[in-house]
C-alpha cells in the first residue's frame, strides 16, 4: 500500500486515560480549521 504516513506524536503530560484532562490539549488540533482528509 502505498498510502501516506500523516501522523504525528504529541505528548500530554499528566493525562493518563482521562478524556476530561485531555481537553486542554486536543481543543487546538480540533479548533484549528477545518480537517483535511485526503
Amino acid at each position: 500500500m502505498k498510502v501516506p504516513f500523516n501522523w504525528s506524536m504529541s505528548i500530554a503530560p499528566g493525562v493518563g486515560h482521562s478524556n476530561r484532562s485531555m481537553v486542554p490539549f486536543a481543543t487546538p488540533f480540533l479548533l484549528d480549521g477545518p480537517l483535511k482528509v485526503r
